[in-house]
C-alpha cells in the first residue's frame, strides 16, 4: 500500500436528494456515508488518504475527523466535477507514488475488504494504466453503462438514459478507479467538459484513453449487493438495506 495513495471524492452536495446536507453525510446504518468508506481503506493499510471536500466542507471535515481518521483535506472551489476533484487533489500526491486509487464517497460504503484488495492485486497484475471496477447489476437509473469486450476491456460507454439495444454486453461503472499515477496525472487535463453541466466527469477518462491508444481494464464485482449509486433517495435506502445485510455476514 505503501505505493498507493487513495482520493476520495466527497465534495458533492447531492441536489437530486433534496436536503442541504452534504451526500456524504447521509446516514447508512447509523453512521455517515463516508465513515463506511474510510473505515474500509484503513483497515486494509491505505494510510496515504486525500479526502477532497467542496460543499459544505467545514461540516463533512468536521464530522470526518469526529472519527480520528488520519487523512489529508483538499478544497474544491469550484464543483467543476469529479475529474476536475481528482485534478485538485493528485497536485499533492508525490512524484514517487506509483498508482492512485480514486473513490467516489458517497457509493462507496458496501465494498468489502476482499473485493477491494483483489481489485487492487488485477490491476497489479495487468499493470493496467487505467482499471475500472465494473458490475453487471444495471438496475440503477441514475448512471450510465459501458460496453466491454471479451478479454473485459471497455470499447464503448453508454450515457445515462440512453438505450440499451443490439445485444451488446453492457455492464455498470462502479465509482472506483486504479490508476497508473504518472499516465493520470499527465492526461486528467485531456478529460471534455460536458455540454449539459459544464462539469469534468471522471468517466471521461475513458475516452481519453480510447483517443491515446490506451487500453482500458475493468474488474467484476461479482457480488451485486456491494454497489449501489446514491443519488435519490430511494437509492439510499437501497444502499441502507444492502449494509444492513452485509453486516449480518
Amino acid at each position: 500500500m505503501n505505493n498507493f495513495y487513495l482520493i476520495v471524492l466527497a465534495a458533492g452536495k447531492g441536489t437530486r436528494m433534496g436536503g442541504t446536507r452534504p451526500k456524504v453525510l447521509r446516514t447508512i446504518a447509523g453512521k455517515p456515508i463516508i465513515y463506511w468508506c474510510l473505515d474500509l481503506f484503513t483497515s486494509i493499510g491505505m494510510d496515504n488518504i486525500i479526502v477532497v471536500v467542496g460543499y459544505k466542507s467545514a461540516d463533512v471535515i468536521k464530522k470526518i475527523s469526529s472519527y480520528g481518521f488520519k487523512v489529508e483535506f483538499i478544497k474544491q472551489n469550484k464543483q467543476l466535477g469529479t475529474a476536475h476533484s481528482v485534478r485538485v487533489a493528485l497536485k499533492t500526491v508525490p512524484e514517487k507514488i506509483k498508482n492512485v486509487f480514486v473513490v467516489f464517497g458517497d457509493d462507496s460504503a458496501l465494498y468489502t475488504k476482499k473485493t477491494i484488495k483483489d481489485f487492487i492485486s488485477c490491476h497489479l497484475k495487468n499493470r493496467s494504466k487505467a482499471t475500472l471496477m465494473i458490475t453487471k447489476s444495471g438496475n440503477s437509473q441514475s448512471v450510465g453503462g459501458l460496453e466491454i469486450n471479451k478479454k473485459g476491456q471497455v470499447v464503448g460507454v453508454l450515457q445515462r438514459g440512453k438505450e440499451i439495444r443490439g445485444g451488446k454486453k453492457i455492464v455498470v461503472l462502479c465509482g472506483a478507479f486504479c490508476f497508473q499515477a504518472k499516465w493520470i496525472k499527465e492526461f486528467i487535463h485531456q478529460v471534455p467538459k460536458t455540454k449539459s453541466s459544464g462539469e469534468f466527469p471522471l468517466p471521461g477518462i475513458i475516452a481519453v484513453a480510447k483517443m491515446n491508444k490506451v487500453r482500458v481494464n475493468t474488474f467484476l464485482l461479482k457480488n451485486k449487493i456491494e454497489w449501489n449509486s446514491v443519488n435519490t433517495t430511494e437509492e439510499l435506502r437501497q444502499s441502507q438495506v444492502k449494509k444492513m445485510s452485509l453486516l449480518k455476514l
